[in-house]
């Protein structure tokens, strides 16, 4: 599978995935509304990590402690289940949440007080998944 196939693949699962929980939530909306702003969010969450990640590979800083205060106040080992957890509080995946809450309040006409709580248990969920994925090929890999 192509670099594209599995982007469009994860990007057509994280909206599904939202506008199954907005869904529940009793928003309005066209799975083509969910798509445009996943994909328009998406880039927050994936191209600026990344830019900062490839600016710390040149500078060989470890930039990528700046975009998580967490790991400033606590420096877990990297194969821990407190890293893993604590990697997840990221500023660019909390702007992800908060660009998602607002724009579906915005197109869908939902409360935005309901929109961000939407959003955060969907940020929960997607961070049980992550962390339990990350936890079992933390403990297959050894």
């Amino acid at each position: 599978m192509t670099a594209g196939a599995i982007l469009a693949l994860s990007l057509v699962f994280g909206t599904f995935f939202v506008y199954l929980f907005y869904g529940i939530g009793g928003s309005k909306g066209l799975f083509v509304n969910y798509f445009s702003l996943v994909t328009g969010a998406s880039l927050i969450d994936v191209l600026f990590p990344g830019v900062l990640r490839m600016f710390s590979m040149i500078s060989g800083l470890n930039l990528g402690v700046l975009s998580n205060p967490l790991l400033l106040m606590f420096s877990p080992d990297q194969k821990s289940f407190l890293y893993l957890v604590l990697a997840r509080f990221d500023v660019f995946a909390l702007w992800y949440m908060v660009v998602i809450a607002l724009g579906i309040a915005v197109f869908s006409g939902m409360n935005i007080k309901k929109s961000m709580m939407i959003s955060i248990l969907y940020f929960v969920f997607k961070s049980l998944v992550a962390v339990s994925f990350g936890f079992i090929w933390l403990k297959l890999a050894g």
